[in-house]
């Protein structure tokens, strides 16, 4: 059984730009789903990267309950 979510998360824009290149070198997978973000930048100095459906499984967790 799946769930979906609507997640946002909002950095500085220099660590969003960080963590968009190190997604590229290192994961491939991290960064497709970085790319597919609405990105909306407030000002120059933060960005809020959202997605509006996100799915997930309660077996992805590292715990159950």
């Amino acid at each position: 059984m799946g769930y979906y979510s609507e997640v946002a998360l909002t950095m500085k824009t220099a660590d969003v730009e960080d963590l968009m290149r190190r997604a590229k070198a290192e994961c491939d997978t991290a960064f497709v789903f970085l790319e597919n973000a609405n990105m909306h930048t407030h000002g120059s100095e933060y960005t809020t990267l959202h997605w509006d459906c996100v799915k997930w499984n309660d077996t992805d967790l590292p715990y159950s309950y």
